[in-house]
């Protein structure tokens, strides 16, 4: 996810640093606050070890997909 919305903050706003900066923080405040609640909410609808190999692939699939952006 810190990939992906750094990537997107390049794009939106490539000069200005100041920006970028504070779009990042929003975006990490978000994550901090979104993840242990969309945690609980899977792990009442779904067993722990589904969560971890569900958390497992979504890290194989970000690395994959920011490899494929380092291209």
């Amino acid at each position: 996810m810190m990939s992906a919305s750094k990537y997107y903050i390049l794009k939106l706003h490539p000069h200005q640093q100041g920006t970028q900066l504070k779009m990042l923080t929003l975006f990490t405040s978000i994550a901090l606050i979104v993840a242990p609640l969309l945690y609980g909410l899977l792990q009442i609808i779904f067993t722990f070890d589904v969560i971890l190999y569900g958390c497992a692939l979504g890290c194989v699939v970000a690395l994959m997909i920011q490899r494929k952006i380092d291209k």
